[in-house]
């Protein structure tokens, strides 16, 4: 799978219902913060450009061995099984909410590399995007304390 900036190219699938008008999710600014551990949350903006609501279900890494949508919640990270994207609006998955946690990292994200991350929508399909690992950004409050392996 080839990676496209910000979703763009063809899009993977068309709304049931609605004829030919495509399924548009783009994946903007996406990035992570260098680590030394074996997780990394990714952070990014889904903007959806379609005529109805997505759902980002899922995500896959070229660096790790899996990864999970997660949120902060009253101080705490937990999995969820999706976060809806409605039409005409930009979703932001940011330290302190949503995010992507990619687990069993190959090795240390080092600042200005790129990893190349494939995003599972529920109509757009599969969104690739290549992200940056930034010096600099700021940490997801949650992930030091509680997740073994970050930082």
């Amino acid at each position: 799978m080839a990676a496209a900036s910000c979703g763009s190219g063809s899009p993977a699938a068309t709304v049931d219902g609605l004829g030919d008008l495509p399924a548009e999710v783009h994946v903007l600014n996406a990035w992570t913060p260098p680590t030394t551990g074996d997780n990394a949350s990714l952070y990014f903006q889904a903007h959806n450009a379609g005529a109805q609501t997505d759902r980002l279900v899922g995500a896959s890494c070229d660096c790790a061995f899996g990864a999970e949508v997660h949120e902060m919640a009253g101080g705490a990270m937990q999995p969820v099984a999706g976060v809806d994207v409605p039409p005409d609006t930009q979703v932001t998955f940011g330290p302190g909410g949503y995010h992507v946690l990619l687990i069993g990292l190959d090795g240390p994200l080092k600042a200005g590399d790129f990893i190349t991350v494939t995003f599972g929508f529920e109509l757009a399909g599969e969104v690739t995007v290549d992200a940056e690992v930034r010096a600099g950004a700021p940490d997801d409050p949650g992930m030091a304390s509680g997740m073994p392996g970050m930082g």
